[in-house]
């Protein structure tokens, strides 16, 4: 461990170049360096999501039950509505130091037995009430919470990414040149079929089985990328899931079937569109199958009437299926590489489930374009 914190004050004081991970790159500063090159994409890092369960903050309060810091954080989140996002500081702001030194320690002690990651709360910059399980409102509570993460401003920054969004480029940085370099002409066949939704809930009805066990018995030779919860249900799973499946390259001239569409927790969106200065109210969290039109393709999606949340939410769907997708690199390798999926995306052949069941489908065209390859 010494030596690792010494190689690190080493790269501080170097002024060769440095390679190191996005998650160093925002923890630490590099003055004698003045250009950082990301390579693919940071925004996942820059925003740290997660959720803590309310019964780990009643844990809290049992524990220290003689602490009236403490005492004052459970009262009021017990006030704050539901659905409501609140800035962190004014909830922790009389915090000392050392209660939170003392919380920690008896967190990494397992004293305080708590299941979420209870310090990340307090260190948060806005946090959100909402119920457990969406599906019961009235059942146990949970907070989600976020840190946003800076780079800093007195760099050039160049990010290199097949998923780079130019919208969440120009809410997080002042000052953007966005150059898509997305129409290329790839060596692979690209075929999506869009009219099921492969969402997580829709994956796991019992009625919709049948699907899947479609897709197991055409596509054999296909290794599947899908949900981590999912794997078991394909009888060729691949060894990265739907989740986080960018940078792998093991799969490189493979053929892939990429089955799902990653929804995430309104929370996520809500607290994302917060940390950038989106402007909404609780009602706009609101979702509904709405009729839509996302890179020129008009379709039917669950999604948000409010016009920025639904472009974060796209934008991290989307990022995730190109990621998924892009593991065959069918740029330069002659491969097949089917997408499960009703988000659409740009230079795939769309068929219905029922032309992919009865082999309706051409895959002697390779001259498609990719949706891959933009930098900001």
């Amino acid at each position: 461990m010494k030596i690792y914190f010494e190689e690190i004050e080493s790269a501080k004081q170097s002024n060769l170049p440095i390679l190191t991970t996005h998650k160093r790159l925002l923890l630490t500063e590099y003055p004698n360096h003045h250009t950082y090159i990301i390579d693919e994409d940071i925004f996942k890092y820059l925003f740290e999501n997660n959720t803590v369960p309310m019964e780990d903050v009643i844990e809290l309060g049992n524990h220290m039950s003689d602490s009236s810091e403490i005492k004052e954080v459970i009262k009021t989140l017990k006030s704050v509505d539901i659905n409501e996002i609140m800035k962190s500081e004014s909830l922790f702001k009389n915090l000392e130091k050392e209660t939170i030194e003392k919380i920690e320690n008896e967190v990494a002690s397992r004293q305080l037995k708590v299941k979420g990651p209870i310090i990340g709360f307090i260190k948060s910059d806005y946090y959100l009430i909402h119920p457990k399980n969406w599906i019961k409102p009235d059942g146990e509570k949970a907070i989600s919470f976020i840190k946003q993460h800076h780079l800093p401003t007195d760099k050039k920054i160049i990010v290199l990414s097949a998923t780079a969004s130019e919208f969440m480029c120009r809410r997080i940085f002042t000052d953007v040149t966005f150059h898509n370099l997305s129409k290329v002409k790839i060596a692979g066949a690209l075929i999506q079929v869009y009219d099921k939704s492969f969402s997580r809930e829709w994956i796991k009805l019992s009625e919709n089985k049948r699907y899947i066990q479609s897709i197991n018995e055409k596509l054999i030779d296909h290794k599947v990328i899908t949900y981590k919860k999912s794997k078991k249900m394909f009888g060729n799973p691949a060894d990265l899931y739907l989740e986080s499946a960018e940078g792998f390259d093991q799969y490189k001239g493979e053929n892939l079937a990429v089955v799902g569409t990653p929804h995430l927790p309104v929370p996520v969106y809500a607290l994302i569109a917060k940390a950038i200065g989106i402007e909404f109210s609780k009602e706009h969290l609101e979702m509904k199958q709405l009729r839509v039109e996302h890179n020129g393709i008009t379709f039917d999606f669950f999604t948000f009437e409010h016009n920025e949340l639904r472009e974060i939410q796209f934008s991290i769907i989307e990022s995730s299926l190109i990621q998924a997708v892009g593991r065959a690199r069918a740029i330069r390798e002659a491969v097949v590489v089917y997408l499960f999926s009703n988000f659409p995306l740009q230079g795939f052949e769309k068929i219905k489930f029922e032309d992919f069941r009865s082999n309706n489908i051409n895959t002697s065209d390779t001259s498609t374009t990719s949706s891959g390859s933009q930098a900001a």
